[in-house]
């Protein structure tokens, strides 16, 4: 199939300040023209007047089916005490819950320009079938808790990501929780799997201070230096949070050729502290965005970690403007560009708005004044998954009474 997206104000992304006026092309859900096009007397037209089109969004840290816990309790004061009140709901999901919950999810993630999702959760099938369904790209882990004995009942279930890995769809990791809620064991051999796989270890990574006094109490070193001692470095890290880092942390993630996940809402909301974000960039340190669960944000739009990324690293630093609207923006879709040859995987902003009149600098634009409800269209290997702000995938108002279903029965079981 032909698209032609026409009169699209075009950011790249490929190098700073690089701004295109034209059309975008698609052929088989691939960008096989931009700029001066000349339309097929085949190809579908969508006239992308007053929008501009960039890379689509990446939730590179979330738990989908927290949606259930959305504004649910406000009595925490610390992420322990956050988490044992979600570990206790969490005890009462059933497999059956996760796949409206997860389709609900990936809803809101489309509808704010978020084409491809990195997930971490229980009964994992649930959440392939529903990225199967919307057509977005999913990254999900095999996530291990515990001691080792569990973590081989949990590795029982690598035939069916293994089988996963097919889909041109779906990725997957191994994603132990963290240093606090796995024993050695279990980290040791969730690193072994991964290697012997070929996939990443996503891991929970120095928090809170609280998690990295107790490990330096416990094993004399940092979260980041006690994963790297158990083997890291042999697989390719992700390692969402990372607020609070030692300075002996830098040149191990560095040597590790980690992905560090800022979420700044998440961290914010719970207390947790901001991230040195700056800090790693200038490190040479790869930083991607992510929203984290519902539960603790409370929202999966990307745009909102944008924003608030760029002003805390402003606002903990005291100096305007640290990071380029660019730098933001290419965390934000995890380097994602615009070029001929690639995956059709793009979002049309629209720039009709108060707030993005006059849109003077675009990529200012989209970091400090765009929304996640501007964008109007999304993209995914050239399939419309959003037109006009409508969903063409998902069935939003059957999946939101499922969801409202199914919470109703998670109270009173």
């Amino acid at each position: 199939m032909k698209r032609v997206i026409k009169n699209l104000t075009i950011l790249p992304l490929k190098s700073e300040g690089e701004v295109l006026l034209g059309s975008i092309l698609i052929e088989d859900g691939v960008i096989v023209a931009m700029g001066e096009v000349d339309t097929p007397p085949d190809a579908e037209v969508i006239d992308g007047y007053n929008h501009l089109a960039l890379p689509s969004l990446v939730n590179n840290h979330t738990h989908l089916s927290m949606v259930y816990f959305r504004n649910y309790g406000s009595g925490y004061t610390s992420l322990q005490g956050w988490l044992e009140s979600v570990w206790a709901l969490e005890e009462l999901l059933k497999e059956g819950d996760i796949y409206s919950a997860s389709l609900l999810g990936i809803a809101e993630m489309i509808m704010s320009g978020s084409g491809t999702f990195r997930d971490r959760y229980f009964f994992p099938q649930g959440t392939a079938q529903a990225v199967r369904e919307a057509k977005v790209k999913g990254r999900l882990g095999l996530t291990l808790f515990g001691e080792l004995e569990e973590t081989h009942k949990r590795l029982e279930r690598l035939p069916l990501f293994r089988e996963w890995a097919t889909d041109p769809l779906l990725e997957w990791d191994i994603a132990p929780h963290s240093i606090y809620t796995c024993s050695e064991a279990t980290l040791r051999k969730g690193i072994e799997v991964a290697v012997n796989e070929g996939v990443a270890v996503n891991i929970h990574a120095s928090e809170t201070a609280q998690e990295v006094k107790d490990s330096l109490e416990k094993f004399g070193m940092s979260p980041v230096a006690y994963l790297n001692h158990l083997g890291l470095k042999e697989a390719k890290a992700i390692l969402p949070h990372c607020v609070h880092l030692l300075e002996s942390d830098y040149p191990i993630l560095r040597e590790l050729a980690a992905t560090v996940v800022h979420n700044p809402s998440s961290n914010a909301k719970l207390g947790c502290g901001i991230a040195p974000l700056k800090r790693m960039v200038d490190e040479g340190i790869e930083v991607t965005l992510g929203t984290d669960g519902a539960a603790s944000n409370n929202a999966l739009d990307i745009f909102n970690e944008l924003r608030l990324a760029g002003l805390l690293a402003a606002a903990s630093l005291e100096q305007a403007n640290p990071l380029s609207p660019y730098a933001l923006l290419k965390m934000a879709t995890e380097g994602g560009t615009l070029e001929v040859g690639k995956a059709a995987d793009l979002i049309l902003v629209d720039l009709d708005k108060p707030h993005l009149t006059p849109l003077n600098d675009p990529f200012s634009a989209l970091v400090y004044s765009a929304k996640g409800s501007d964008v109007e269209y999304l993209f995914s290997n050239g399939e419309l998954l959003l037109e006009k702000g409508e969903l063409k995938t998902i069935d939003y108002s059957k999946v939101k009474r499922e969801v409202e279903q199914i919470w109703q029965d998670i109270v009173k079981r």
